[in-house]
């Protein structure tokens, strides 16, 4: 036997290269981790673009479907800048006093073929009721004009109802009732004018002073009461000169006022 053989015990020649290999497995095992780490966080960015794409596809369906309105409304505006008024000529004022003087003529023009197309048509009495000299009388102009209002609003409004037919046929009676009365005028001669409209500015001046001149009276009264003290005669003295002097009350003008006062009963 040989002494260069070892039998089992001698060196194993697979064993070579043992710790390169153990390396190598230990840096591809490094590798593997780094990888998977860097998958990871690729897979949370993925995530997060995701979220972000979701985020703004919401945005553009958002927008779509605002745009989609918008369009609506466009074009039911359109609808409703080419629809024609659905009652142009009157302006259903309800009162000479908001008629412009210039719009006048026109304004009862209008009110004079609504009585004749409208309301004689559809209620043929009111003509026995309503005499012919109806716009010489202001008074029933302005009940034609508040009438018709009646009748639009029963009739050719867009928020109709039963309840305001019913309100127009009720107004229609008292109405007709009353232009009987005030339009029995002859018509074999002119109509007889307006009476001047009266002017009550002076009634009115003197309904103001009675209050100032009723503070005088009860200052005049404590001034002359033998019971007050002289503090309250004192002050109740210099009020009535005050008063008089500020407002001009004359003797005569509070004389003839202290005679209406004591000739009113107290229950007026």
């Amino acid at each position: 036997m040989s002494d260069d053989y070892l039998g089992d015990i001698g060196p194993d020649p697979r064993a070579d290269g043992s710790d390169e290999t153990m390396t190598a497995l230990v840096v591809l095992g490094t590798e593997l981790g780094e990888a998977r780490a860097a998958l990871a966080e690729l897979g949370d960015r993925l995530d997060k673009f995701g979220e972000r794409a979701n985020h703004l596809n919401n945005r553009v369906e958002t927008l779509t479907a605002l745009s989609e309105e918008v369009r609506a409304l466009s074009a039911n505006v359109a609808k409703l800048l080419e629809k024609p008024a659905k009652e142009e000529a009157p302006s259903l004022v309800v009162d000479l006093a908001h008629i412009p003087k210039e719009n006048l003529p026109n304004a009862l023009a209008e009110l004079l073929s609504w009585v004749r197309d409208v309301l004689f048509a559809g209620w043929p009495h009111a003509q026995t009721f309503l005499g012919a000299c109806w716009p010489h009388h202001p008074e029933i102009v302005n009940a034609m004009l508040w009438l018709r209002a009646a009748y639009h609003a029963a009739y050719d409004a867009e928020d109709t109802s039963p309840h305001r037919a019913a309100d127009f046929y009720f107004w229609l009676r008292d109405i007709l009732k009353w232009a009987e009365e005030r339009t029995r005028c002859p018509e074999d001669r002119p109509h007889r004018l307006l009476p001047e409209r009266r002017d009550d500015g002076d009634v009115l001046a003197e309904a103001l002073r009675r209050p100032i001149l009723a503070e005088v009276y009860q200052a005049m009264q404590l001034g002359n009461d033998p019971d007050a003290s002289p503090e309250d005669v004192q002050a109740a003295r210099e009020r009535v000169s005050r008063l008089s002097q500020e407002h001009g009350i004359t003797r005569e003008e509070y004389a003839e006022y202290a005679a209406l006062r004591k000739g009113t009963p107290r229950s007026y």
